[in-house]
């Protein structure tokens, strides 16, 4: 199906980006497909909730926020809630889930306390000195991963898995020797393990499948688009395809 112009759009600004850390806002001006202020107010929304940016009045350019105003912000916010145990519990709790190193998607191939610094970070600037004392003294253990000596290889995919969401491509991979092309659906992690949850291509048709983060291999995005017509099935569907792997 051909990539609608709105999503072309994206696809070009995401890429501008990450190139610069900016896009000129008369490049919209000059854009033919954006015949309106509503288009324009439309497609920067649809911007903003795919990456964070900010309009920059002086330079007239609509800049990628860092992760440092990032945190700054969320820490504001929950600052604002930090009332009774809430919030000591729900920090203990985050930083356990970082440390575990199983449940939190590996974002670089380093150790995963490391990828979240500026998680943990924000939790602890968030609490109050009298909060911290308890902060430290709550732990939640979670089962080690047995794939973390893989955190390279799982790296790859989730960072293959993500560009097919943002850019609706399909995927393709070798799958216990066996070649594949699948629309990506979800990644769920069902019992301490990660598994991509996607719809097959069998021939003409897509069916519901589920695999493995561990016996995917050589994976890559194809050239070819999702299909807008085929029917996304509901968790349940993949966790019942997980079961039986």
């Amino acid at each position: 199906m051909p990539e609608n112009i709105s999503m072309q759009r994206i696809r070009l600004a995401i890429k501008e980006l990450d190139k610069k850390g900016y896009i000129d806002s008369r490049v919209f001006e000059e854009d033919e497909t954006i015949n309106s202020k509503r288009t324009l107010s439309r497609f920067i929304r649809d911007l903003k909730e795919i990456i964070p940016i900010e309009y920059n009045r002086a330079s007239k350019r609509y800049i990628k926020k860092s992760c440092a105003d990032e945190v700054e912000d969320v820490t504001e916010e929950l600052k604002k809630i930090n009332s009774g145990r809430e919030l000591e519990f729900f920090c203990s709790f985050v930083r356990s889930i970082i440390r575990s190193g199983s449940l939190m998607p590996p974002v670089s191939p380093a150790e995963n306390a490391e990828d979240y610094r500026s998680i943990t970070r924000m939790l602890e600037k968030a609490l109050d000195s009298g909060s911290k004392n308890l902060y430290d003294k709550i732990e939640y253990h979670f089962p080690q991963d047995e794939e973390r000596k893989r955190r390279v290889h799982y790296y790859t995919l989730f960072t293959e898995i993500s560009s097919a969401f943002k850019t609706d491509k399909m995927l393709k991979f070798t799958y216990r020797s066996m070649k594949v092309t699948v629309q990506p659906v979800k990644i769920l992690n069902y019992c301490g393990s990660w598994y991509l949850a996607a719809l097959k291509k069998e021939n003409e048709s897509l069916e519901p499948a589920a695999f493995s983060f561990s016996e995917i291999e050589s994976i890559r995005i194809d050239e070819e688009y999702k299909s807008f017509n085929a029917a996304e099935p509901e968790s349940s569907v993949f966790i019942e395809l997980i079961m039986k792997i």
